[in-house]
């Protein structure tokens, strides 16, 4: 199977040759394009996606790929924190808020 990829369109992402075939981890999934579109470049995707519109609709897309877990979680690099997602009730995908008083502005 040979893989084409066009870096001149909006939404294809450069895959390593050496990181083909090999796991995946989608951080934000969103709707799971990313991993919808490249399930078949890697072996196993892990997709994390913590809105639950998005999390609902990944879960949904990835019913018959075997090789692609969705979990509605957030990654961060501490583990003890938990953030709340408040999202748009028309099902606008594309925004969210973080409503959390760890948040800080550094600005």
């Amino acid at each position: 199977m040979t893989i084409t990829y066009n870096h001149n369109e909006l939404g294809n992402y450069y895959v390593p040759p050496n990181q083909k075939f090999k796991i995946c981890v989608d951080i934000g999934a969103n709707c799971g394009t990313f991993s919808l579109k490249y399930q078949d470049v890697f072996e196993k995707i892990h997709a994390y996606e913590p809105q639950s519109e998005c999390f609902n609709i990944c879960k949904e897309k990835f019913l018959q790929y075997k090789h692609i877990t969705v979990y509605e979680e957030a990654v961060y690099y501490d583990d003890k924190s938990s953030v709340t997602m408040v999202s748009h009730i028309n099902n606008d995908s594309g925004s969210c808020a973080i409503i959390s008083d760890i948040i800080k502005n550094e600005g």
